[in-house]
């Protein structure tokens, strides 16, 4: 699948597919660092990646707020 951008300006063709977006944010949820979907995607800038593709899910913020108040309150 190559952008109609490229076809049109002549650049050679990225060579690696595109995954479907829902993918990247499968990958952010199963805690693939966001920089390497960034690469994956051809980002070249990590805020696109993060305000497209990451979406505050309630599980998820439920283990954000469990796992800050073990840091912060739990006895060690």
């Amino acid at each position: 699948m190559v952008p109609e951008s490229d076809k049109e300006s002549g650049a050679a063709p990225d060579p690696r597919p595109r995954p479907p977006a829902h993918a990247a944010s499968l990958l952010l949820a199963q805690g693939v660092p966001a920089r390497v979907v960034m690469e994956i995607l051809g980002h070249s800038q990590i805020g696109v990646t993060l305000n497209t593709y990451t979406h505050v899910d309630p599980e998820l913020n439920r283990v954000a707020t469990d796992r800050m108040e073990a840091a912060l309150w739990s006895e060690q």
